[in-house]
């Protein structure tokens, strides 16, 4: 509550634990206001709000709110348009031609949401490039965004590092994003599922070298490395979002039948060693469940070995490449 200014303003923000906020200034109605606006309704990281108090910087956050305000009016009907094309319907180029539109504008330019979709976009059409592009102009907006798209975008921005071959680069980000915000499930979920894509590439390498009479102890000890610190990243994200409840139950019926059913037919078609096929069949599975997480997932994974990405993060992961994220990977887990 925000309440009177003799009172402490307690914030609950999306986390476990609420963090109690001692006011020491005085400030008057108008602020006491915006504070009740900036929590209940914008999402303002309780940090920042926190800050703002100590400092005596109340009227300046509640500015940037009425200009963040002000700044997503001019765009609102290209953001709705978007979002509805990209997660309702699947449409990722329409979304993008919207998007791009927008971003020609000048409270498109400031837009942190619109940077983050075109990346979800660009990845969903396999333009990595295009996609970490879009996340960077994403962190540099959403690094004093209100809400909590700076973790998002930074996440982003480490997917394209990864698609693009540079794991270590990836890694750094991934950390950088969950060091920032530790009870975000977001960082933890992401690098677990880059090490899952990464474990997979090299599984797949792994067999080509086995089918042409080479195999590599090397490669199953790294592999058994990825797979495991995945399910310790994977781990504590399932646990943050189960506090934080952000698993939906909206698809649970279909997802009984359907989803296991596409699932299969991609599965059947990576079992046959056809990625290409694979990565259709998931793109065309994910029209019918745009937000789902787990087709884009192993849609990414079979559009990586498509463009052949195993055979070079599996010479990586089996060479002197390996060494800097095993160091990093031990800095974090520990082990040997």
């Amino acid at each position: 509550y925000a309440g009177d200014a003799a009172r402490p303003l307690e914030l609950y923000p999306l986390g476990p634990d609420p963090l109690r906020l001692s006011v020491h200034h005085q400030p008057d109605h108008a602020h006491q206001l915006a504070g009740e606006l900036v929590v209940w309704v914008l999402d303002v990281p309780a940090l920042r709000i926190w800050e703002a108090a100590e400092k005596g910087e109340l009227s300046m956050l509640a500015t940037d709110v009425e200009q963040w305000a002000f700044d997503v009016s001019t765009v609102v009907d290209d953001v709705a348009q978007s979002s509805t094309l990209a997660n309702e319907h699947g449409d990722w180029d329409a979304a993008l031609r919207c998007i791009r539109r927008a971003l020609r504008t000048d409270g498109g330019k400031k837009n942190g949401y619109l940077y983050r979709l075109a990346a979800n976009c660009s990845f969903s059409l396999g333009d990595w490039p295009s996609a970490l592009r879009y996340a960077q102009e994403g962190v540099k907006i959403s690094r004093d965004e209100l809400g909590c798209g700076y973790v998002r975008s930074m996440c982003q921005e480490a997917d394209g590092h990864l698609y693009l071959g540079d794991p270590v680069g990836a890694w750094d980000l991934y950390t950088a994003a969950a060091e920032a915000s530790p009870g975000h499930p977001l960082p933890r979920y992401y690098r677990g599922q880059g090490l899952l894509l990464l474990a997979k590439l090299l599984d797949v390498y792994r067999r080509d070298l086995a089918e042409d009479g080479k195999p590599s102890n090397r490669s199953k000890e790294v592999l058994n490395e990825l797979v495991t610190r995945a399910m310790d990243d994977l781990t504590v994200a399932a646990d943050l979002l189960d506090h934080w409840g952000l698993i939906s139950e909206s698809y649970q019926y279909r997802n009984f039948y359907l989803v296991p059913t596409l699932m299969g037919q991609g599965l059947g078609y990576l079992l046959n060693r056809a990625p290409g096929p694979t990565a259709s069949r998931l793109q065309s599975a994910r029209k019918s469940f745009p937000k789902d997480d787990l087709f884009y997932r192993e849609y990414i994974f079979a559009k990586c070995w498509e463009q052949g990405l195993h055979r070079e993060y599996g010479e990586l992961l089996t060479g002197d490449g390996w060494e800097p994220l095993g160091e990093r990977l031990r800095q974090e887990f520990g082990g040997r």
